[in-house]
């Protein structure tokens, strides 16, 4: 065992931690181009009467990028679509980040009403009947931990190979002497081999890994040019808390980590620690970990690499070579320093990460589903599928992700973002608990009656928050689908980071049409929604956080990752102590989202109010969105499958929807469909029609 020590790079370049005075927010939900390109239709084009039928994405949005580079470069005017009697009544600019929550802007910094304690986890968990996602469903004979299933002992442990491991790519040599290889390399050589032997020494403690200021990057897709920024370039420097258990390597934090760096936040996942014999005594750790765009959803996956012993560890090597993100992808890689801290085993780690990984969902691959594989794939190639599965009768059909080097190694605990999704499983799903806990009056009370933001603003006095829910306040510029979204408001909104900035933009649209009439796509309901129920809540429950409760007593019942127990918040003091987006800024496993979307399909068991947006209720439907074959009810969709799509029946059918390219699709059979790209395209048509050959739902 190593002695109680730091263990600092024995080898490496050393490089300081760079801190770039700029930074750049971008969207959570539009699809963007490029300047000077108009909105297209991405519909690929369908012969008369051809059964694999497209449904239009419920929302496109295209805004100009120089709208966005110029919010990056001075401060925004005002809302250009409120009138001057409708605007923040201190003046015609947003508050700053020193700004109270009120609606006057101060230089005095707020005095903040959050509880930035630990969130009350008093719950009524007992009336959540979590349905057919339980630990009794779950098959406990093997548990898939990269793209093998092991025998259950200890999660795998102990590991029987001999160490006699045949390998070309981040060699004990190369990652010694923090060497770059010239291309990315074959993501197998992160992955536990087949060979494998134990593990020869602890990695238990902290691994500070320096930034890496000027890595190998190569640009697939930029189409904001957000490498103008030269940060955009760089890894950031990352400090890492990680617990061992035999072979497996569990980091403390396996949410989203804030990194200080003004470009990129990182998430961790579980990795595996092994030896070789060509370490020479050395043990080798590998983790998968993301690089996710500052202030938003955008996901960029990869995997790092590391030798350690008595002596030290080595530089550490990592790439990156998948996304979800349609307007940002690219591979980076490169190595740098690491310094390792030994530190005591913290067995509440593991047991917790054990007891998750012994929760998730039986899997199979998804060609054992026994429909036509290419037909599920519409028309994402395998590089833009972040993740494709079908849940059916309680087994998890899934394909294995791909990377623009092979497999992802890790493929169980690779972070997907929610984008849009949130708006559902959080904002949508939250409604209907709050009800049951608290009954459903807060859906007719006036949202200008719990938020004084709203209060100040004459024309927002009739909103209720059932408005909201529904994204029909009446405020709006353009009743056009999506065009709101795309405009410089919207913009605004996705670029502020405190609540103050957030919530002079959410309101920044101006009054045309009766509240409760007419469905206008924002994010910025979604998040005044969840502000005005958070209000609520607080009411009831002083200091309560509207995002843990939640999470709490549906989600984590459902034996969900601590992966999902993170979200970005608006500054209120701090970055962490604010409220959550809810529009979007979460992120899932396959896994997650998977038992999430089940426990839709059982009906929300256990809340109120559900059965309306999951089109269960024919009184309560939602509004006309998009076109007359979408709904909108709850933060929830609801599309039309009938005879123009070659179906003998009509079904209205719930879903979530996602920027880029996500759809989780609840079909009438009980199967759920999940589709993760992020080619901008929502053709789930085709797939639903596979299904239904499979399942037929019509009598």
């Amino acid at each position: 065992m190593p002695s109680p020590t730091t263990r600092r790079a024995t080898t490496g370049p050393s490089r300081a931690a760079h801190r770039p005075p700029s930074e750049h927010r971008d969207h959570s939900r539009s699809r963007y181009t490029a300047v000077g390109l108009d909105a297209v239709d991405t519909a690929p084009e369908r012969e008369p009467g051809a059964l694999t039928p497209w449904l239009p994405p419920p929302s496109r949005a295209v805004p100009p990028m120089l709208s966005l580079l110029l919010a990056l470069a001075c401060s925004p005017p005002g809302p250009a679509e409120a009138d001057d009697t409708d605007r923040n009544p201190g003046g015609g600019t947003p508050p700053t980040a020193t700004s109270p929550t009120g609606s006057t802007p101060t230089s005095t910094p707020p005095t903040s009403s959050e509880d930035t304690g630990s969130p009350t986890l008093t719950t009524d968990t007992g009336t959540v009947d979590t349905g057919t996602v339980t630990t009794g469903t779950v098959d406990t004979g093997s548990v898939h931990t990269g793209d093998t299933a092991v025998p259950v002992d200890a999660l795998g442990d102990p590991l029987t190979g001999s160490g006699d491991v045949d390998r070309a790519d981040w060699t004990a040599r190369a990652l010694r002497e923090g060497r770059v290889p010239g291309t990315p390399t074959p993501t197998a050589a992160f992955a536990l081999p087949d060979d494998a032997a134990p593990p020869l020494h602890s990695v238990d403690g902290q691994l500070v890994l320096e930034a890496d200021d000027a890595p190998a990057w190569t640009t697939h897709v930029d189409t904001f040019v957000l490498e103008f920024f030269p940060w955009y370039r760089q890894l950031p420097a990352l400090t890492l808390d990680l617990v061992q258990r035999g072979s497996h390597v569990v980091p403390v934090e396996r949410g989203r980590i804030r990194t200080g760096h003004p470009g990129y936040d990182a998430i961790i996942g579980a990795g595996r620690a092994w030896s070789e014999v060509g370490d020479e005594g050395a043990t080798r750790v590998s983790l998968p970990f993301a690089l996710v765009e500052h202030n938003l959803n955008c996901t960029h996956d990869g995997m790092l690499t590391f030798l350690v012993d008595d002596a030290g560890v080595s530089a550490v090597g990592w790439q990156v070579v998948q996304e979800t993100c349609v307007h940002h992808q690219f591979d980076a890689w490169g190595t740098v320093p690491a310094m390792h801290t030994p530190g005591p085993t913290d067995p509440t780690v593991t047991d917790a990460w054990e007891a998750e990984v012994l929760r998730r969902l039986p899997t199979a691959p998804l060609e054992d589903l026994g429909v036509d594989v290419s037909v599920l794939h519409g028309s994402a190639g395998p590089l833009e599928r972040s993740s494709l599965w079908v849940l059916s009768e309680g087994t998890l059909y899934i394909e294995t992700p791909q990377t623009r080097f092979g497999p992802h190694p890790f493929p169980s605990v690779r972070a997907l973002p929610s984008f849009s999704t949130a708006k559902s499983l959080l904002v949508g799903v939250g409604s209907w608990w709050l009800a049951a806990t608290h009954g459903d009056a807060f859906r007719s009370t006036r949202v200008a009656e719990l938020l004084p933001e709203v209060a100040a603003r004459p024309s927002w006095t009739e909103v209720t928050l059932e408005h909201l829910l529904d994204m029909s306040s009446g405020h709006y510029g353009s009743a056009v689908p999506s065009l709101d979204e795309d405009g410089a408001t919207m913009s605004s909104f996705f670029l502020a980071e405190t609540h103050a900035e957030k919530m002079f933009w959410a309101l920044g649209f101006p009054p045309s049409a009766e509240p409760g009439t007419t469905f206008v796509y924002h994010s910025s309901d979604t998040y005044l929604a969840l502000a005005a129920m958070e209000a609520w809540l607080r009411s009831r429950e002083p200091g309560a956080d509207f995002f843990e409760r939640v999470s709490t007593a549906v989600w984590e019942p459902l034996g969900v990752s601590d992966l999902t127990r993170r979200s970005l918040r608006a500054t209120l003091v701090s970055p962490e102590d604010g409220q959550a987006y809810g529009a979007y800024g979460l992120w899932w496993t396959a896994d997650d989202i998977a038992k999430l979307a089940q426990f839709l399909q059982d009906g929300a068991p256990g809340l109120v109010g559900a059965d309306g947006p999951l089109q269960r209720d024919p009184s309560d439907p939602g509004l006309p969105a998009t076109s007359p074959e979408w709904r909108y009810n709850d933060q929830i969709w609801g599309a039309r499958l009938g005879d123009t799509y070659g179906y003998p029946c009509e079904r209205w059918i719930p879903l979530l929807s996602g920027y880029g390219g996500i759809s989780v699709v609840l079909l009438p059979s009980g199967d759920v469909l999940g589709i993760f790209n992020d080619n901008g395209r929502w053709d789930w048509g085709g797939a639903a029609m596979a299904l239904y050959a499979r399942r037929p739902w019509c009598d």
